[in-house]
């Protein structure tokens, strides 16, 4: 097996593949898969604070979503997540969380429709399907670890979803927007450098959040795209919010 160039402990990694591959092979550990650890350390793993929060920044922000709840809702039908009633749902916080990222893609970018996306990173492919419940969008490549894909396909699946999938950062194409959440920054330097040249820096458009090495990550970047517009912000646009800051925060390249 090839060495793994992730930043996370290899306790966790090694934990994190074998559940990746037991819920693809036993259908009785994906009924549950999203409250297992490591996963709810990884990626199912905003609190219900964090989704409070996200909840008003949509309700705030992006109210045009609640038209899309039910559908968005029927992601935490797989996997057996921990919900939480907020607002008048009873809905997992991280789903939540890809809620407001689709309106922070809406916010900077504009409509989705016919765009060519890629993401690094898809965890069990979450932000894929409630991105293409809103848009049909022409492609959806995700970038990951094979153990992890194939969660993502059996995941996207069951939604009628088939984004391409690829385990090295080979050039996938056309290139409209690359998102990156809690992945690009966690890769080592070497495989981080891959990335940026190979996927990141054809990319018309990026939003890359940042939680590991971020000084050295934002530099990357404004060396790859000395000529694009750059900003930072926080998780939910706030610096006073001082449990996200400096940690959780989200990069907007518009080139």
């Amino acid at each position: 097996m090839a060495e793994i160039k992730w930043k996370l402990d290899k306790k966790n990694t090694a934990d994190y593949l074998a559940l990746c591959r037991r819920a693809v092979e036993d259908d009785k550990v994906f009924a549950n898969f999203r409250h297992l650890p490591p996963m709810d350390m990884i990626v199912e793993n905003s609190p219900f604070k964090s989704g409070v929060e996200y909840y008003e920044c949509i309700e705030t922000q992006f109210p045009d979503l609640f038209a899309h709840f039910r559908e968005f809702m029927k992601s935490d039908r797989i996997g057996s997540p921990y919900k939480h009633q907020i607002g008048p749902y009873e809905i997992s916080p991280t789903t939540l969380r890809y809620i407001k990222t689709i309106g922070d893609l809406h916010n900077f970018f504009g409509p989705l429709e016919g765009q060519d996306i890629v993401e690094i990173g898809g965890g069990y492919g979450g932000l894929c399907k409630i991105i293409q419940d809103v848009y049909d969008v022409k492609s959806y490549t995700i970038y990951d670890l094979p153990e992890a894909i194939e969660l993502q396909r059996k995941f996207l699946h069951k939604f009628g979803i088939r984004p391409k999938f690829l385990d090295k950062p080979v050039p996938p194409g056309n290139i409209d927007l690359l998102i990156a959440m809690y992945s690009w920054s966690e890769l080592s330097h070497d495989l981080q450098n891959e990335y940026l040249t190979d996927v990141i820096s054809r990319s018309k458009n990026c939003y890359i959040m940042l939680n590991y090495d971020m000084d050295y990550s934002y530099q990357l970047l404004k060396d790859a795209f000395p000529n694009a517009e750059i900003t930072d912000h926080n998780l939910f646009y706030d610096d006073a919010n001082t449990e996200y800051a400096p940690y959780n925060r989200f990069v907007i390249i518009k080139n």
